[in-house]
Parts: C-alpha cells; sequence; structure tokens
C-alpha cells in the first residue's frame, strides 16, 4: 500500500515541476518577444506555482481545508524570528562586504528610521501577493509532498534546483532587455543564489500535515 501511495506521488511530484517549469519558460519567452511588454508583465510568471498547485489538488479532489492548510498553520517562534533576522544579517553582511571590499560606497542622504521603515513596509506590501503566487506552490504544495517522499535534505536539494530552473529564464530576459552585461552570468548567479536560499527557507518554515 505504502508503495502505490509514494508511486502516486512521485507522478503528481513529477508533473507538477514538469508542468509549472514549462508553462513559465514558453509565458516568458512569448512576453519577451516583445520586451516592452515584457518588462511590464514578467511578474505574472510568479503566480504559476500556485495556480498549477491549485488546479493539481481541484484534480486530487481536496477539500478547501487541505488547499489552504498551507496558509493558515501557525508557524513556531523560532521561524518566525529566523524569517525576520535572517534577511537583516544577510544584507548587513552584504553591505559591510561590499564596503570593505569596494564595491559598494556609502551615500549619505536624508533617510530617516521612519522613511526606510514606512518605504520598506510599502515594498513588501507590493510584492505580497506575487510572491504569495510562488510560496503557495513550491513551499506550500511542493515541498511538504517532496519531503513526505523522500525526506527534508533530499526534498530541499530538488525543490532549490526547481526554484533555479524557474527563476533562470525570466532572469536571463530581463537582465538582457534592460542591457546589464553578461545575462547568461546574471542569470546563473540568481539561479545558484535561489538554490543556496531554498536551504534556508526550508528552516524557516512549518510544514503542514496535509499533502
Amino acid at each position: 500500500m505504502l508503495k502505490i501511495e509514494n508511486s502516486e506521488n512521485n507522478r503528481i511530484i513529477i508533473g507538477y515541476i514538469g508542468f509549472v517549469l514549462l508553462s513559465s519558460w514558453v509565458f516568458v519567452f512569448l512576453i519577451f518577444s516583445r520586451p516592452a511588454f515584457g518588462l511590464s508583465m514578467f511578474t505574472l510568471v510568479m503566480f504559476f506555482p500556485a495556480i498549477v498547485a491549485i488546479l493539481f489538488r481541484l484534480l486530487q479532489r481536496k477539500s478547501i481545508k487541505s488547499m489552504f492548510g498551507c496558509v493558515v498553520s501557525k508557524p513556531n517562534l523560532k521561524s518566525m524570528v529566523f524569517a525576520v533576522s535572517y534577511p537583516l544579517i544577510f544584507i548587513a553582511v552584504c553591505s559591510i562586504f561590499a564596503l570593505i571590499t569596494g564595491l559598494g560606497h556609502y551615500v549619505p542622504g536624508n533617510f530617516t528610521f521612519i522613511y526606510i521603515a514606512v518605504s520598506s513596509t510599502l515594498l513588501i506590501l507590493v510584492n505580497l501577493i506575487p510572491v504569495f503566487g510562488e510560496e503557495y506552490g513550491w513551499r506550500g504544495y511542493l515541498l511538504p509532498k517532496l519531503t513526505h517522499t523522500v525526506g527534508k535534505t533530499s526534498a530541499t536539494i530538488i525543490l532549490g534546483l526547481d526554484w533555479a530552473l524557474y527563476h533562470f529564464p525570466v532572469v536571463y530576459f530581463l537582465a538582457q532587455t534592460t542591457g546589464i552585461d553578461n545575462p547568461l552570468l546574471i542569470a546563473t548567479i540568481q539561479a545558484v543564489t535561489a538554490f543556496f536560499f531554498a536551504f534556508v527557507f526550508h528552516i524557516a518554515i512549518t510544514f503542514p500535515r496535509a499533502v
């Protein structure tokens, strides 16, 4: 019985990954065939993981409760502290590294704490909906299934690779369209970063029981 369940789960996982990657790649290629159109529409690709996840759950005849279980599940205190502190520490370390190596320079300006807090909050709110599209699909739907089938470490590696491949085309075309030198290198660096960040995100979340 366990083998049958795992076999079915494997088919769902492979189908989900394949469908998200293929559909998102085709979408990115089509919109960037007209660069100006691509620049105005590329954020829509972030909804693909969630849309496909919802479709797969509907095909599996999952209940509404299980469909939104990953949204309403309560994170533990450690994951919340980590989720808030890690980006701040990461940005601080990168800033210090840039200043030490000369890659970046501090430019004094009229930036008050209130201005930074308000602008950062608005930026987060504006991007919350498209980012949710990714997180619902990759970490709300796929990651629990992978974890249930292959374990936490292997699940994170597989998801990291998928996440890197998912971002590669849109980052490449964005760099190319905006005139950034060596878009292939930029897309590769972003893909590698996405892969390693998958491990960080795995630590920062709590898995829902329903997969």
